[in-house]
C-alpha cells in the first residue's frame, strides 16, 4: 500500500501504488515503475497533488486500509453522471427543446445510479479532482451527486423524520432519495454556457446569484415540486446568509440542506485541493452555523480528510503515515510513525504497530504533507 508523495519528490524506479487516473481512466497503471519522463509529466500535470507510491518497508510491517471497494463504486457512478450531464449540456447549447423525451433520457441513468448507491453500503465518498477548465461543471455535478447520495443513504431516518415533522399525515415515501438525486444532478444546469462556471459561496454577478432559480425553472414542467424547491434552495443557509432569498431555516427542506453541504464541500475543495482543510473550514469555523449540524456531522464520517498513505507531521517532529480512516473521529486516524524528525526511517520500536491517535492525546497533527494544519486533540475530538 502507498505512501503519498508530491511529484517533485518522486525518483526514477519508484512504483505506483494504484492506477493513476485522468478522466476516470488510467494514464499510468498500478505498480508502474516510474521513469524520468513520467516524473516530468507528473510535475507538469499534478504539481500540487500527492501520488501513491509503493513503500515495501512499510508494507512488511503494517496492513493498510484497502479503498478498492469505495473506489470501484465511485468509478462506476461518477463517469455515468458526467456522461449524462454532457448529454444535457449538448442539448441546451444546441437549443433543443426541453421535452419529456429528453427528460426521460436524462432521468433513467440518474435513478439507476441513485438506486445502486442506495442498495450498496458506501461508507466512504471518494471524489474526483475537478478540472479547472470547461469540463469543471460536469465533474463538479458528478461529485456533488455522489456525495449527496452518500450522505442521503446515511441520513434516511433523518430525512423521514424531517419530512414528517409538522405533517398531519404520514408522508408517502418519506425516505425517498429520488428528489435529492434529481436536484443534485440539475442544481447547476443553468450555468451550462459559462466557459468555466466555477462559483464561490458569495457570487459576484447576477447570473450566479440567480442560478438556483434558473436551474429549477429549466425543467419546471418535468420535475416535481419537491425537486424544484430543493434546487432553488441549494445555496440557502440556515443562518440566513445564503442566496437568492436568504430564507429562514424552516423554509429549507432536508434535501436542500444535504445538497448545500455537498455542494459547499465540493466547491471549497476545488479551490484548496485539500479535503482536510475543507472539512476544518466547514466544521470548525464560525461558518458552520450555515449548515445543518446533522448533515455536517455525517459529512465528517463519509469523507477521508487524510487519504490512506498521507504523511502527517506530528507535534514530536516525527512523520506518521495514515494506515486507517476512523469514521467516528476523522481527524484522528490510525497511523504508523514512519520517519524521524531528521527524515530517516523511524526506529524499529515505532514501526512495530500502528497507533490510533484517539489513544494518544499527547500527539497532535501539525501538517499534512506540505500543508500546515492545526489539529489539537481536543479540537479533533469535537465531531464525536
Amino acid at each position: 500500500m502507498p505512501i503519498r508523495l508530491y511529484a517533485d519528490e518522486l525518483k526514477p524506479d519508484m512504483k505506483l501504488a494504484g492506477n493513476l487516473l485522468s478522466a476516470f481512466k488510467p494514464t499510468l497503471p498500478d505498480n508502474w515503475q516510474l521513469s524520468d519522463g513520467d516524473i516530468e509529466f507528473l510535475k507538469k500535470t499534478c504539481p500540487k497533488r500527492t501520488i501513491g507510491i509503493v513503500l515495501p518497508a512499510l508494507d512488511k510491517i503494517v496492513e493498510f486500509q484497502n479503498d478498492a471497494r469505495p473506489l470501484s463504486y465511485a468509478l462506476k457512478i461518477q463517469p455515468e453522471i458526467v456522461e449524462t450531464f454532457d448529454i444535457l449540456t449538448r442539448n441546451l447549447k444546441a437549443g433543443n427543446e426541453i421535452n419529456e423525451e429528453l427528460t426521460l433520457e436524462l432521468r433513467h441513468p440518474i435513478i439507476k445510479a441513485a438506486t445502486f448507491m442506495k442498495a450498496n453500503n458506501i461508507t466512504t465518498a471518494l471524489l474526483t479532482p475537478e478540472p479547472q477548465d470547461e469540463r469543471y461543471l460536469a465533474y463538479h455535478t458528478a461529485n456533488v451527486f455522489y456525495l449527496s447520495l452518500t450522505l442521503g443513504q446515511k441520513l434516511l431516518n433523518y430525512i423521514k423524520e424531517q419530512r414528517e415533522q409538522g405533517s398531519a399525515t404520514a408522508v408517502q415515501n418519506a425516505a425517498s432519495l429520488t428528489p435529492l438525486a434529481l436536484a443534485a444532478f440539475f442544481h447547476d444546469a443553468s450555468l451550462y454556457n459559462r466557459p468555466n462556471p466555477q462559483h464561490t459561496e458569495n457570487p459576484q454577478d447576477k447570473a450566479l446569484e440567480n442560478h438556483p432559480t434558473d436551474s429549477a425553472e429549466l425543467f419546471a414542467d418535468f420535475l416535481g415540486p419537491m425537486t424544484r424547491h430543493t434546487i432553488r434552495c441549494h445555496h440557502e443557509k440556515l443562518d440566513q446568509t445564503g442566496y437568492p432569498q436568504k430564507l429562514p431555516p424552516e423554509k429549507i427542506n432536508v434535501y436542500a440542506r444535504i445538497l448545500r453541504v455537498a455542494d459547499a464541500f465540493c466547491t471549497i475543495r476545488a479551490h484548496n485541493d485539500s479535503p482536510a482543510l475543507t472539512l476544518q473550514q466547514m466544521m470548525f469555523s464560525p461558518e458552520n452555523a450555515a449548515y445543518d449540524a446533522k448533515v455536517l456531522e455525517t459529512l465528517g464520517r463519509v469523507i477521508q480528510p487524510f487519504q490512506i498513505g498521507t504523511r502527517l507531521k506530528l507535534s514530536t517532529g516525527q512523520t506518521a503515515v495514515v494506515t486507517q480512516h476512523n469514521p467516528e473521529t476523522p481527524f484522528s486516524p490510525t497511523v504508523i510513525i514512519a520517519f524521524e524528525a531528521n527524515g530517516k526511517l523511524a526506529d524499529k520500536r515505532y514501526l512495530k504497530k500502528p497507533i490510533d491517535l484517539n489513544d494518544r492525546p499527547d500527539l497532535h497533527i501539525t501538517a499534512q504533507g506540505r500543508e500546515k494544519i492545526n489539529l489539537e486533540p481536543a479540537f479533533a475530538d469535537t465531531i464525536s
